[in-house]
C-alpha cells in the first residue's frame, strides 16, 4: 500500500498546478477525463498492478457449504458463497469466495489483506463480478469465468475524491489568478505612488507592502521591473 499512499501524495500536489491547463489523455491516462470536468467525484481504472498478484489466489477444494449461504447464476445451474471475516476484529482481512460449477470440487478465490469486504454478484450466467478494496484508495475489479476458471478481466480501481477535491481547488486558485491584478514597477516608482494610481490615495502603501513581503524587503526601496500583487 506504500505506493499508492506517494502516489496519491503526488496526485494532490501536482493536480493543483495541473488544473491551470487542459491536458490530454496522453499526458495522464489514468482518467478518461480530468477530474476538472467531472460534476461529482468518481472512480476511475487504470491497468492491473501485479504488486496486488500475491493477494489475489485461485484454487479448488472440496468443501461442504450451507445451501441457505449459495448466491445462484440467473440460470440456477452455478452458484457461489462467501466465507467472509469477523470484521469486528482489526483488519486487514482475508475472504474466500467459493465457486460451484458442477465439478467434484469448488473454485475457490481467496482475497488477502484487504481492507473493506469484496463484493461478489453474476453478471450472467457464467461470469462473476468482483470487487475487493486493499484500502481506502485503491482496489482491484476482477471478472472471473466459471467454466473456464479464469480471469477474463482485472483492472485497478482508484477513489477520485481527494484528487476531484484538489482538482477543485486548483480551479478555484485559476480564478483567484485570472482576477488578481499586477503591476510592474518601473524606474522611480514607490509603493506610495503605486498606491495612488490604484486605490487613489497613498495610504494603502502597507497593504500592498504586506502582499508581497516574499519580493519586496524593504517598503522605502522597491526594484524597477519588480512584479507586485495588487490586493483587491
Amino acid at each position: 500500500m506504500r505506493r499508492y499512499r506517494v502516489l496519491l501524495i503526488v496526485v494532490c500536489l501536482g493536480v493543483t498546478a495541473m488544473a491551470a491547463r487542459e491536458m490530454t489523455f496522453t499526458e495522464f491516462a489514468a482518467w478518461h477525463t480530468t477530474p476538472g470536468k467531472w460534476e461529482r467525484p468518481r472512480s476511475y481504472h487504470t491497468p492491473f498492478d501485479p504488486y496486488f498478484s500475491p493477494q489475489i489466489r485461485i484454487g479448488r477444494d472440496i468443501v461442504s457449504v450451507p445451501a441457505t449461504e449459495k448466491t445462484w447464476s440467473p440460470n440456477d445451474a452455478y452458484w457461489f458463497m462467501g466465507n467472509y471475516p469477523d470484521t469486528s476484529k482489526e483488519g486487514p482481512w482475508n475472504t474466500t469466495i467459493s465457486v460451484f460449477n458442477e465439478r467434484q470440487y469448488l473454485v475457490q478465490i481467496t482475497f488477502l489483506d484487504h481492507r473493506y469486504l469484496p463484493k461478489a454478484r453474476w453478471i450472467n450466467e457464467k461470469l462473476l463480478y468482483l470487487e475487493v478494496w486493499w484500502g481506502r484508495v485503491v482496489g482491484t475489479e476482477i471478472i472471473f469465468d466459471v467454466e473456464q476458471e479464469k480471469t477474463i478481466y482485472q483492472e485497478m480501481i482508484c477513489d477520485g475524491t481527494n484528487a476531484w477535491q484538489q482538482w477543485q481547488e486548483g480551479l478555484k486558485w485559476q480564478e483567484a489568478l485570472k482576477s488578481q491584478r499586477f503591476h510592474l514597477v518601473r524606474q522611480g516608482e514607490t509603493l506610495s505612488g503605486i498606491s495612488y494610481k490604484y486605490y487613489g490615495s497613498t495610504g494603502q502603501w502597507r497593504k500592498i507592502f504586506e502582499a508581497n513581503r516574499g519580493t519586496v524587503q524593504d517598503a522605502n526601496t522597491v526594484r524597477s521591473g519588480t512584479k507586485l500583487i495588487i490586493p483587491d
